[in-house]
């Protein structure tokens, strides 16, 4: 195996090898950015139940609706669109 070259600042390897690395580290990202998506929205679901209890009652079904609408349906759908094959 050869060494990695130098090109500016940046090193790589043969452009084989580099294809490789970068296959395995898309990969690796795209688990760590669906666990994050997924963390996300357990958190707001938990602040939606929470809002339950703690929002006063006039409020309470706009401020659940609202958050569920604009916080945790984009990333739901996000979420989705990380399982979609290219």
């Amino acid at each position: 195996m050869n060494p990695p070259r130098r090109y500016g600042l940046l090193r790589r390897f043969e452009p084989q090898l580099e294809a490789e690395y970068r296959l395995f580290q898309d990969a690796a990202l795209v688990a760590r950015i669906r666990w994050a998506l997924g963390a996300a929205v357990g958190v707001l679901l938990a602040y939606a139940i929470l809002d339950l209890f703690v929002a006063p009652p006039p409020i309470m079904g706009e401020v659940v609706f609202l958050r569920l609408l604009l916080m945790v349906a984009p990333l739901v759908l996000l979420l989705a669109a990380s399982f979609r094959e290219e």
